[in-house]
């Protein structure tokens, strides 16, 4: 599996991850979603992306029907507690700086062959 990064970080693959293919590779995604989803739609290919439980955010209706459902490119999912599965930075200005927060953290797989 590879690491790209918008920034270079260490143990980065590359980076601006956008401009490359992703089709073919196993992705794991943490990034701003609409992104991530447009860019899987548009290629066909497949990810595991990670986000927040947040149903009221603006990406929401690109993962799930109106009726709660997840869309058909959702083939499988796990929800899991921050404090299970985040570890802070050394900044202190995200939304992970309280490793007790509240809020539950999705791994959606998404297959968008036929999408």
């Amino acid at each position: 599996m590879k690491f790209y990064s918008k920034w270079w970080v260490p143990g980065t693959e590359a980076v601006n991850y956008l401009n490359l293919r992703w089709a073919g590779e196993a992705n794991w995604i943490v990034t701003p979603p609409k992104l991530v989803v447009d860019k899987l739609v548009g290629e066909g290919c497949t990810g595991t992306l990670v986000v927040p439980n947040w149903p009221p955010v603006q990406f929401w209706p690109l993962i799930v029907k109106n009726d709660g459902r997840y869309k058909s490119c959702v083939v499988d999912s796990y929800m899991f507690a921050v404090k299970d599965g985040i570890v802070p930075g050394r900044g202190n200005t995200g939304i992970f700086t309280d490793i007790n927060s509240t809020f539950d953290m999705l791994a959606l797989w998404l297959d968008c062959h036929n999408n």
